[in-house]
């Protein structure tokens, strides 16, 4: 089975509160405190007893924001006008997923040899941020949040704040589409 949850059930977006660490992976604890990030959670939960009682898998995707092509040409606009717009009041760590690859995703998960239960974090491999690196938009964010990111922020400086590693072994998935081409 697979139950598309979100990020939201990390309660570290939407300025629920700051997270443990920087960038977020699939260990990081769970704080859900707004009814659609608790939703998600629960949801989560009800999975893992059901395969716990049955035997039958279940994985939990938890997407970041979905863009398509209208919330891309919305930002694309906006920095016309604005070229350091970014998501108010909160952006989000830059953190984004297309449409596409949201699909491939599900996809993948349907065809996965058993896993268990699992819940797998889904982002593009780098932020939207108008300029700011991922460093420096995690610095900017959350000043005081312990940073984990390691050489490769230094190498690619707009990698994503959200760690899809899990998701990419589980699901033998990636995503295909990025905010800036390679």
């Amino acid at each position: 089975m697979v139950f598309f949850s979100s990020v939201d059930a990390l309660g570290v977006f939407k300025g629920e509160r700051k997270p443990d660490y920087l960038p977020l992976d699939d260990a990081h604890p769970c704080y859900p405190t707004t009814p659609y990030a608790i939703s998600k959670k629960l949801g989560e939960e009800m999975c893992r007893f059901f395969t716990n009682s049955t035997g039958i898998p279940t994985i939990c995707l938890r997407p970041s924001g979905v863009f398509d092509t209208g919330t891309y040409d919305f930002i694309i606009s906006n920095r016309r006008t604005n070229p350091n717009f970014e998501w108010e009041p909160f952006w989000e760590y830059g953190a984004f997923l297309d449409v596409r690859d949201a699909a491939d995703a599900a996809r993948f998960a349907l065809e996965c040899p058993d896993p268990g239960h699992v819940t797998l974090l889904l982002n593009a491999d780098d932020i939207s941020s108008a300029s700011r690196t991922s460093l420096e938009m995690a610095q900017s964010i959350h000043p005081n949040v312990e940073w984990r990111g390691g050489q490769e922020y230094e190498d690619q400086p707009y990698k994503a704040l959200v760690d899809t590693k899990l998701a990419k072994e589980v699901l033998q998935w990636s995503p295909r589409y990025q905010w800036r081409s390679k």
